[in-house]
């Protein structure tokens, strides 16, 4: 089997509902962005060596050390790749991907939103994103700290960090229809990793409609964008409210009391369980 039917093999087992971001994934070759092999890669809890640099080891639902030394991977696509899909990415959007490590995900986006789409990045971490900006062809890459990086309107943000609110900012560059991604997270004492679930929220004309996807992960937190507060409250919502997750419809910024209504209640904002009127 060659290197193109294996991408497409790949591809259709990860699935998407959307046939352009299939397609989008069987063609970016992710070897480009994961540097050369063998490769260090990841399944669960469990982490091998591959045998030896044949691409066909990256084409699988794992993760790809970009550097173990620093525990930096490319993440397992089985997880970023329905995050994408619930962004509804159309053709022409333009999107704000923060955390793109070296730019595979992001070229996959590129893809969905062809050239007539805007494509921002954004990474923290000098190495990586200074590799993405060698690796991604017609994306604007900024490295340093997107948490207070303005990327301009917006159909869409992905945000690849664990953090405990979506900013002000993010929401208001958001186009009416824009929808965001985030994971929402509590952190781990004395870790860089957080755990929770990815909120999707979509700016209606009616307010900030809201869902949680079904499937809780361990990520890398956003610093910036964390408020102890608010952990603190995330920590006691996943532990003792995890059944209502599901009854989560919008988040609201207007200033109220807290109220049975309230999944997490901040003093900015409150991920809610109230329908859109």
């Amino acid at each position: 089997m060659g290197i193109v039917e294996v991408r497409d093999a790949y591809a259709a087992n990860i699935g998407a509902r959307s046939e352009r971001l299939l397609k989008a994934l069987a063609k970016t070759p992710r070897e480009r962005f994961v540097g050369p092999g063998p490769w260090t890669v990841a399944g669960g809890a469990r982490s091998a060596q591959t045998p030896d640099a044949d691409p066909i080891h990256v084409y699988q639902n794992v993760a790809v050390a970009l550097d173990a030394a620093r525990n930096l991977y490319n993440g397992a696509p089985g997880t970023l790749i329905p995050w994408i899909d619930a962004l509804d990415l159309r053709e022409g959007d333009r999107v704000f991907h923060l955390g793109g490590g070296t730019g595979y995900y992001t070229a996959i986006m590129a893809e969905v939103i062809g050239p007539g789409g805007r494509m921002v990045m954004a990474e923290i971490d000098e190495i990586l994103g200074n590799k993405a900006r060698e690796l991604l062809e017609n994306v604007d890459v900024f490295v340093g700290d997107g948490g207070s990086y303005d990327p301009g309107d917006c159909d869409a943000i992905l945000v690849n960090a664990g953090v405990t609110h979506p900013t002000r900012l993010w929401l208001d560059r958001l186009k009416p229809g824009g929808r965001i991604l985030l994971p929402l997270t509590f952190g781990f004492p004395n870790s860089t990793l957080g755990k929770g679930v990815a909120l999707r929220i979509t700016r209606e004309s009616s307010g900030l409609s809201a869902t949680f996807l079904p499937t809780p992960i361990v990520i890398y937190s956003c610093s910036s964008v964390r408020d102890a507060g608010l952990n603190e409250k995330l920590l006691n919502a996943y532990s003792t409210r995890t059944r209502e997750i599901g009854d989560v419809r919008s988040v609201r910024l207007d200033p109220h009391e807290m109220d049975s209504s309230c999944w997490v209640h901040g003093d900015s904002v409150c991920v809610s369980k109230l329908q859109l009127s």
